[in-house]
């Protein structure tokens, strides 16, 4: 490894980000990009009340994205409208193709009138107490389900944050019992947005063991994944799983969050230009000039 190199673990903590980009000294060294990981929340189709459209739409736009970023990551991260961040599309659609398909997707910007209204016309539109558990390995979690707690507080919804330890929740999710309202992070094994959309969203996942955790059984989302895989055309890929996407955002089975930073710290005297979120995928050390 180049001396004066140092990475800072995938997103990187957030106050160890901070100092780097605010500290004079650090600040030359500080390279930062677009990460591959989501934060997301996941609602169990087939439990009430997240089985009702208008209860999911209700958190939705209860969840203040922008003050997750802020608060939870420092600003090192971006608000998710997808559950695939851009970078993960760049093998598939030109930048100008997946911005203007983001763009497209139907937005639950922060509000928490309309976050009342859609619960007015659920089926508890007096509101209801849930539960939403997050490892002790990964307090952001935590943050981003206090933040919604004090949010959904505001309408008379009442969510319990509860810490457990990483191995419990974790073969909690793999039991795939008594699932209500999760919370999940996920980074993609490989740039392609099929790592994700398959593994959260597929019907034949919503089992044990396996990762649809939001019991999601689309006969129109299958169809597109299977169409996909049988595609040899990357751009006819892109759009057939944007079209997944759009989906997910109209019937918010997930609600993606945020959209965390990665960043590098290294002597000025190198240059990474193929620096971005899948580094670490591929011989990164070679790139350094």
């Amino acid at each position: 490894m180049p001396t004066g190199l140092q990475l800072l673990e995938g997103e990187g903590p957030p106050d160890v980000l901070q100092k780097y980009a605010t500290t004079a000294s650090l600040k030359p060294d500080f390279h930062q990009n677009q990460g591959d990981r989501t934060w997301y929340l996941s609602m169990n189709l087939t439990q009430p009340p997240f089985d009702d459209i208008h209860i999911r739409r209700a958190l939705a736009y209860a969840l203040d994205r922008q003050g997750v970023a802020q608060a939870v990551f420092k600003g090192y991260a971006q608000p998710a409208n997808a559950m695939v961040p851009p970078d993960g599309w760049a093998n598939l659609l030109s930048k100008s193709a997946i911005t203007q398909i983001f763009n497209s997707f139907p937005q639950y910007t922060y509000n928490l009138s309309k976050a009342k209204a859609e619960l007015a016309q659920s089926s508890q539109p007096h509101g209801f107490t849930a539960t939403v558990t997050y490892p002790d390995s990964a307090p952001e979690l935590g943050l981003i389900c206090q933040i919604l707690a004090r949010s959904l507080s505001s309408i008379n919804v009442t969510l319990n944050v509860k810490e457990v330890p990483g191995t419990q929740w974790l073969n909690g999710l793999y039991a795939h019992a008594d699932l209500g309202i999760e919370t999940m992070e996920w980074n993609l094994d490989y740039p392609d947005p099929q790592n994700v959309l398959d593994t959260f969203l597929n019907s034949q996942f919503a089992v044990k063991n396996n990762f649809n955790l939001s019991n999601f059984k689309n006969s129109q989302v299958d169809s597109l994944l299977a169409q996909q895989k049988k595609s040899t055309d990357n751009r006819s890929r892109g759009h057939l799983m944007s079209e997944i996407e759009r989906i997910v955002a109209q019937q918010l089975p997930v609600i993606p969050v945020a959209w965390a930073d990665i960043a590098v710290a290294m002597d000025s005297k190198y240059n990474w230009p193929g620096f971005n979120g899948f580094f670490h995928r591929v011989v990164w050390v070679d790139q350094i000039v």
